[in-house]
Parts: C-alpha cells; structure tokens; sequence
C-alpha cells in the first residue's frame, strides 16, 4: 500500500477533531493563566488556590493530550484495517494479481490527490469498475476522463461510474442510459450525432431500436 497516500488519508480523518482538542487545551491554559493574574494580585493564602488551579489545568492539559494519543491510535488502527480490505477487495478482482492490485491502488490515490475527490471515493469508484468487468489498465483512465466529465462533483462522480459501469456489463447503453449523462450536464446526443450521423428524432429512435455499443460510448 502506498503510504503516502495512507499517510494522507490519516491526515484527513484526524485534522478536524484534532484541532477541537487543541482548541480546549489552548482554552484551559487561558482560564489558567487569567486566574493567576487575577489570584496573584489578592493575599498570600489565595495563592494557594492560583496554584491548585494550575495545577489543575496542568492534568486537564495532559488528559486532552492523552485522549488526542488514544484517538490518533485509534484512527491509525482503523485506517490501516480499512485499507487493508481495499487491497484485498483489488486483489480478488484482478484474479490474485498482488503487483497489479499494489500499482492501481497507488495510481488512483495519486490520482485522488491531484482532485477534490478524497482516497475513498476514488478507491470506491475504481472497484466498482472493476466489478463492472473494466480491465484493470482501463480502470485509471477511465476514472480520470469521468472525474473529468463530473467537474469535481462526488455525487455526479460515482452516478456516472454507476451508468457507465451498468453500460459496460452490458457492453451497450439504452435510452434511459444515454439520457443519465445527458442530465449531468454532458452532451452525449450531440456526439453520439457525429459519430453516426443521425440526428434528432431519428438519432434517438435508431437508439431506442438497436442500443449504442459500448465502443461508441468511449
């Protein structure tokens, strides 16, 4: 597994709560710090009190901090578990293929990172091509030109893996297929024109009789 691309992923799912524990550490040092200013200036006996109190923020600090260690491992855990299924997953779709399944993994995290899309949804979408029956040398650029093709959007990303995928099995795409990418916002019908010079009414019912083969899909 590439470890950049895990490291990554750790980062993701950390930050956000990470910085929540930062943000109560930073606030019990600053209630800490306001109470002693404000202790310091009153009689001797209440610095006993300022001192409690510091002491106090002192083992809060170092909870926050204990907690933020066991959430960290926790993640840390729960990713490499989970990644450890995606190779599986990989390798059993490319009939037990360990430097093939290693090498797509890595292609599509690299991928990943170049887009808004997140290791996950990019990772899901290449096994469902897979599962698909796509070859594992078309699976790349495939995601690219469709991740392309859904400017960034997550859920019109995996809608059009999904109807591409179904065309694929099918090895040709129907009405109802063609109009998915249609409404994504993909001018479908004006290629497909070109590419069998029919157009209009007669374009869509030489569709609705005969299909579109997948190659004309590509």
């Amino acid at each position: 597994m590439n470890a950049v691309g895990w490291i990554y992923e750790l980062k993701d799912r950390i930050s956000g709560p990470l910085a929540g524990v930062r943000n109560a550490m930073q606030a019990t040092d600053n209630v800490a710090l306001k109470l002693d200013k404000d202790i310091s200036g009153i009689s001797g006996s209440t610095n006993i009190a300022g001192s409690a109190l510091r002491g106090f923020a002192a083992i809060a600090s170092t909870a926050f901090a204990g907690l933020s260690l066991g959430f960290i491992g926790k993640q840390i855990f729960d990713i490499g578990t989970a990644m450890e299924d995606v190779r599986m997953n990989y390798e059993t779709l490319l009939q037990g293929n360990t430097s093939a399944s290693n090498k797509l993994i890595e292609q599509l995290l690299d991928f990943g990172r170049a887009t808004k899309f997140s290791n996950q949804e990019v990772l899901d979408q290449g096994q469902s091509l897979l599962a698909f029956g796509v070859a594992g040398d078309k699976i790349l650029p495939t995601i690219k030109t469709i991740g392309d093709l859904s400017l960034g959007d997550s859920n019109k990303f995996k809608s059009l893996v999904d109807n591409y995928g179904k065309m694929f099995s099918a090895q040709r795409g129907n009405t109802m297929d063609i109009n998915q990418f249609a409404l994504a916002g993909i001018p479908i019908w004006k290629e497909l024109e070109k590419i069998t010079g029919l157009q209009g009414t007669a374009l869509r019912k030489y569709v609705e009789q005969n299909g579109v083969s997948i190659k004309q899909i590509d």
